[in-house]
């Protein structure tokens, strides 16, 4: 039984683990210099280097598998673990080992990332597809307490002037009521959720998988993991491809840069595909809402925030800002020429929702930004890029100050050098955040594709980047350094 990406799966198969036994590896701490400040780890493995499968009860093709880890991979010797739920679809054909997947999220699981590698009928023949529900997801250990939810609105003047730095402040005084609530309510699993932590129990996944090395496919937060677990444990790494790629520096003063660009480029790919009469209606419709409000729900800033969350759709994203603009400017009696509607990005919508995205970011990233900083990333931008800056900037506002930051990536050399996807106009990724981590990884190859979609390879549709990926994957071979992919849904 095939899922959607966006739906958590329950693994049902209850199995057996036999007992650990103990390696040795050598890995940075966070917040450590990568290697100048290296300490050795005692990891733990499935005795004999196997898991104990069975079949999943909820999927005839796949085997199930539950794999001990440490609590805190600092502290492995405390004897506290975790228990994660591991899936596996053995090669139909002549396997050339694990191809671990992580579909990002965070929040996503084994069988969201098993839906997408499986649909590659050469990689269902070459690899024994395997993926795991990460700390906290799913099935895994611990468990998390759901956050309370965000009242979204209350902080911004519906019509007037205003200021960003009014806005910033608000925002966070408004979200940290959230925040502080959230991280409360998970106090005691929190700090063990972090990316570091995470990519030790990938190389754990690794020796209980009985393989030297793996094959490691990661979308946007996935990223995050193969760029950690890379900085970690390089030599384990056969290839590795990363697509909607997070930047490789983990502070909140690199988020709101990123977020900005990123809003920027979205918005910027987006207006340059709509029709005159659209843009003429937005201006004169936002024009409108400074001084008053046609109805419930049609005020500037759902206006703005509603563009905003539907720029990550690539070649259906046009369609979904007109019928958004239209609608509001229909409330407005003002013409707009509608167009027909959309399709989402599915990877997208993911990113909301899940107490793990707010958990796991507030532990890998330091600095949380205070409202003077927060405005002046907002500064000099449209209202609606500005969004992505205070959807993202907020994030951890209300939670404390993390002592587990991830160091930021560089030097990272890999046997293969990844490939990595990211399209031009990915807001929630930016292109300018991929290129930073494709320069932490020498010798890698990033492949631009003409695109606001966020998450590409087996996902939209594009024979270009899919056709590119399967062969890296499969034949460690890059394509040329000046490949570009065009706009999936336009190609010939």
């Amino acid at each position: 039984m095939r899922t959607t990406i966006i739906s958590l799966v329950v693994l049902s198969a209850a199995v057996a683990v036999p007992p650990l036994a103990e390696e040795t590896s050598a890995a940075a701490e966070p917040g450590s210099t990568p290697v100048a400040q290296q300490r050795t780890m005692r990891a733990e493995a499935v005795v004999g280097g196997r898991l104990a499968w069975r079949p999943c009860a909820d999927d005839a093709r796949a085997r199930c598998a539950w794999l001990r880890v440490p609590r805190d991979w600092r502290r492995p010797q405390d004897g506290a673990h975790y228990r994660l739920a591991v899936r596996r679809l053995p090669a139909s054909g002549n396997s050339r080992g694990p191809l671990v997947a992580n579909a990002g999220g965070p929040g996503l699981g084994a069988s969201e990332a098993l839906d997408i590698v499986s649909a590659s009928p050469r990689l269902r023949r070459r690899f024994d597809l395997v993926s795991w529900d990460p700390r906290g997801v799913g099935r895994s250990q611990p468990t998390t307490r759901t956050c309370p939810a965000v009242i979204p609105g209350s902080y911004r003047p519906v019509t007037g002037p205003f200021t960003w730095q009014g806005v910033a402040a608000q925002a966070i005084a408004h979200r940290s009521v959230a925040g502080r609530r959230c991280h409360a309510r998970n106090r005691t699993v929190g700090e063990t959720l972090g990316t570091w932590q995470v990519a030790h129990d990938v190389e754990a996944l690794r020796s209980a998988l009985g393989a030297p090395r793996i094959t490691y496919v990661g979308y946007s937060y996935g990223t995050t993991i193969g760029r950690v677990y890379s900085q970690l444990f390089p030599t384990r790494v056969r290839a590795m491809l990363l697509d909607g790629v997070t930047s490789p520096v983990p502070t909140f003063a690199d988020v709101l840069t990123t977020s900005r660009q990123g809003g920027e480029a979205a918005w910027r790919w987006v207006r340059g595909r709509l029709a005159p009469g659209v843009l003429k209606a937005y201006r004169e419709t936002v024009d409108i809402l400074q001084t008053r409000t046609p109805g419930p729900g049609d005020d500037r800033w759902s206006l703005w925030a509603g563009v905003s969350r539907s720029l990550a759709g690539g070649a259906s994203a046009p369609a979904a800002v007109t019928d958004i603009i239209c609608g509001t400017a229909a409330a407005a009696a003002t013409p707009c020429p509608p167009t027909a509607g959309s399709v989402p990005s599915r990877l997208a919508a993911t990113l909301q929702g899940s107490p793990i995205v707010t958990l796991v970011d507030c532990v890998d990233r330091s600095g949380r930004p205070g409202s003077r900083r927060l405005a002046a990333a907002m500064e000099g931008v449209d209202p609606v890029p500005a969004q992505n800056v205070l959807r993202f900037g907020t994030l951890c506002s209300g939670a404390p100050e993390t002592s587990s930051a991830l160091p930021t990536a560089r030097g990272i050399r890999l046997r293969t050098a990844p490939l990595l996807v990211n399209g031009v106009g990915d807001q929630n990724t930016p292109f300018a955040a991929a290129r930073r981590t494709a320069r932490a990884f020498p010798g890698s190859t990033l492949l631009p594709v003409d695109t606001t979609t966020h998450g590409i390879f087996l996902l939209a549709g594009s024979r270009c980047v899919d056709r590119i990926g399967v062969r890296y994957l499969e034949h460690r071979r890059p394509p040329a350094g000046s490949t570009s992919c065009p706009t999936p849904g336009g190609e010939r």
